[in-house]
């Protein structure tokens, strides 16, 4: 968001703000205006003028706040993929305990009745002879 505010431009950005590690929070911030401290004690001559300097101040000053959001950007998609990814691996590790159980007791109950097939056609030749 860009205007004028009181004769000074105003600049407004939409961010991820962190919070904690796994957390990002939409909010807006502030870029323009700079707050600027007042002076204190004597005046000092600028080389350059001091309004030239402040203007290429506050250009690389915003150029690098716009880059640093856009950084922690792409880290808070970076944390939300991982901590997606992690989810995903619990749910198939469960996934896989849960049908590795199912599979061996199917295969259990398989073994068990071919056991007792083999027992019955032992016992019926033990009992024809």
């Amino acid at each position: 968001e860009k205007g004028i505010e009181g004769g000074q431009p105003i600049a407004k950005i939409f961010r991820q703000q962190p919070e904690g590690f796994h957390r990002f929070l939409p909010g807006l911030e502030r870029l323009l205006p700079l707050e600027v401290p007042e002076a204190r004690g004597e005046e000092l001559i600028h080389e350059p003028a001091l309004p030239e300097l402040l203007d290429h101040t506050a250009r690389l000053y915003l150029l690098g706040r716009v880059f640093g959001i856009l950084l922690e950007a792409k880290a808070s998609e970076q944390a939300i993929r991982r901590q997606t990814m992690k989810a995903a691996t619990d749910n198939a590790d469960d996934l896989i305990e849960k049908l590795t159980l199912l599979y061996n007791k199917a295969r259990q109950h398989g073994i068990t009745a071919e056991l007792a097939d083999i027992m019955g056609g032992a016992e019926a030749l033990r009992e024809g002879r």
